[in-house]
């Protein structure tokens, strides 16, 4: 993705100036399990709680962002993405990695966490279930699998449908007295 590439934001992506060049980010299955390992994190959201506080060097956002441009599609490694110009300076990287790790911690992700966690923000993150889910059940390649973002394996497995209302405790009430325990219907 090159120059005049837009970010589709419902996937999960992020639009950066880097070299000059506007760039996508996007962190898939993929990407996020690359950070995993590189943070020695089993949490994602600690990662991102970490960013939050300002504990991220340098070399962090550089993972972030080459993990960003990966999960993309383009071919960088950490240290290409070290020697790039971001817009801004170090503010813009910043700024780039916080949308990155917002995304999956507390903005279009989150939901999508929680749904392939069964309905909890998952810590960690479930991967025994999603690789289940997606490689077994789903049979989806390995290479499919994981360029797909939280949002689009949430959206394959039904956790973007809309949920029922639960039932109130009136109507709970209502059952209970229209089909008693213990009575035999006709």
């Amino acid at each position: 993705m090159g120059e005049g590439a837009r970010a589709n934001r419902r996937r999960g992506e992020v639009e950066a100036v880097i070299d000059g060049e506007r760039r996508v980010l996007c962190l898939t299955l993929g990407s996020l399990a690359e950070l995993e390992t590189a943070f020695g994190a089993g949490d994602l959201q600690g990662l991102a709680e970490r960013f939050a506080a300002g504990r991220i060097r340098s070399a962090d956002m550089v993972r972030i962002l080459g993990a960003g441009l990966r999960g993309a599609g383009n071919l960088y490694s950490d240290e290409e993405v070290a020697a790039m110009s971001v817009e801004n300076g170090i503010a813009g990287c910043r700024r780039v990695a916080g949308s990155d790790l917002r995304a999956i911690a507390g903005g279009s992700f989150a939901g999508p966490l929680r749904a392939a966690a069964g309905g909890r923000y998952a810590s960690p993150f479930p991967w025994e279930t999603v690789m289940h889910t997606g490689l077994c059940l789903l049979r989806l390649s390995p290479d499919v699998f994981w360029r797909l973002t939280p949002v689009e394996f949430s959206a394959m497995t039904g956790g973007l449908r809309p949920r029922p209302p639960e039932m109130a405790r009136e109507g709970l009430e209502g059952l209970m007295r229209r089909f008693p325990d213990g009575k035999a219907s006709a």
